[in-house]
C-alpha cells in the first residue's frame, strides 16, 4: 500500500495505492497528505484507517497523478548509496 495524491493541480486528494495497482480514494476520511495529518493521525492510525482498501471507493483510471506529499517540510533518503559509504570509510554497521 502506498500514500499517493490525485487531480487537477491545486485540487489534488489524498489516495492508497493498493498491491493490486488499483488507486482508492480516502479523502472523505483525510484532507490531504501533509504535515498536519501525519501530526495528527500517524502512520499507525492512517494504516488502521485504511485498513480495508476494497470496500474504499475507485479513482477514475484517467485521473491525473500528482506528488505523493503535499508541500513536503523535509526529505531524507536512505539506501544504497549509504551502504556503499559506509563500507568505503570502514563505518561500522
Amino acid at each position: 500500500m502506498k500514500l499517493i495524491r490525485f487531480s487537477e493541480q491545486g485540487e489534488e486528494k489524498p489516495v492508497v495505492l493498493g498491491s493490486n495497482g488499483k488507486r482508492k480514494d480516502v479523502s472523505y476520511l483525510f484532507k490531504d497528505w501533509d504535515r498536519a495529518c501525519f501530526q495528527k493521525y500517524g502512520f499507525a492510525e492512517i494504516i488502521n484507517k485504511i485498513k480495508n482498501i476494497s470496500s474504499l471507493p475507485d479513482v477514475p483510471e484517467n485521473a491525473r497523478w500528482a506528488s505523493c506529499v503535499a508541500r513536503p517540510g523535509k526529505v531524507l533518503c536512505i539506501g544504497l548509496i549509504y551502504r556503499f559509504l559506509q563500507c568505503q570509510f570502514f563505518l561500522e554497521i
